[in-house]
């Protein structure tokens, strides 16, 4: 039982690796990982504005690892047995501590800001994350109840 309780934590884990290892990047790597992938989507979907697409897919990135982070953290508590309303504040609050991390560790990275408006595009990942959670945590609790 104890390896399946450390299984459980092991998606989350190795989601939030990958958070810091695009957070550490200095600015020339993260700005080339953003352009490559700016110029797939380009010649991809024939889009002519490699800037804006670049800066769509930047803010994308925030709220969409975090959005993932968040699921994947909620899912973990929520497996994990603990209290469904415990579970929630202890994931939301991991989670925006770690949104936050992120962004304020870019402050010592060479070429990298910290920026406010990502903290937000962060935390509205997260809260996004969890309102997909309960949303199928709902739907799951309601569908059992209706077959007993």
């Amino acid at each position: 039982m104890q390896i399946k309780k450390y299984l459980i934590w092991l998606s989350p884990s190795i989601w939030f690796g990958l958070t810091i290892f695009l957070t550490i990047q200095n600015g020339e790597s993260s700005g080339k990982l953003s352009l490559y992938l700016a110029e797939k989507i380009c010649s991809t979907l024939n889009i002519q504005d490699i800037y804006i697409t670049e800066v769509i897919l930047r803010d994308c990135a925030h709220f969409g690892i975090h959005l993932v982070l968040a699921l994947l953290t909620m899912i973990a508590t929520y497996y994990d047995n603990l209290d469904p309303f415990y579970d929630a504040i202890i994931s939301l609050l991991l989670c925006i501590i770690i949104g936050i991390t992120d962004e304020l560790a870019q402050i010592v990275i060479p070429g990298r800001s910290f920026e406010l408006v990502d903290i937000l595009r962060n935390t509205v990942g997260i809260l996004t994350g969890a309102v997909i959670f309960h949303l199928f945590y709902s739907v799951k609790c309601c569908s059992k109840a209706a077959h007993h």
